[in-house]
């Protein structure tokens, strides 16, 4: 019994840390839900040494930006955290790329007065054995 209670741990531990795939965009980017009651989402992109945020209604279209605000910082520990430039476009935001194995946090909200939303999401570039993308656009599951 002693023995049995510690790999139930580990088993549940390990299945919470399992490759999961995610959900991608309409233009090969990664889906992040931004705000479920609203259905909007966001589509992260890389283009060339910039993300790319493109905001989307419930069926995937690009919405335009108005008074939407976003900041973004990379993560690669706890303690260390660096503030993203971000720049408002028409459809959405761009800011810097980060280096592998970062976390990208960013709080969107929909006008300047709401409530913050955080959205977060891991940058890994190692590439996937299964479909041979990059993890952090893979789609396995």
């Amino acid at each position: 019994m002693k023995h049995l209670l510690p790999l139930i741990f580990s088993l549940v531990t390990l299945q919470a840390f399992a490759h999961e795939g995610v959900d991608l965009g309409p233009n090969g980017g990664r889906l992040l839900v931004i705000d479920k009651k609203a259905s909007l989402k966001g589509e992260v992109r890389v283009k060339g040494d910039q993300f790319h945020l493109t905001l989307l209604d419930s069926q995937q279209k690009a919405l335009p930006v108005t008074a939407q605000t976003l900041t973004a910082h990379s993560r690669g520990s706890i303690v260390t955290s660096t503030k993203l430039t971000v720049v408002k476009t028409s459809h959405g935001f761009t800011f810097p790329l980060v280096r592998s194995g970062a976390w990208i946090v960013m709080q969107y909200r929909a006008a300047a007065e709401s409530k913050p939303i955080t959205i977060r999401f891991p940058y890994d570039t190692s590439t996937c054995s299964g479909c041979q993308k990059a993890e952090w656009l893979c789609g396995c599951r």
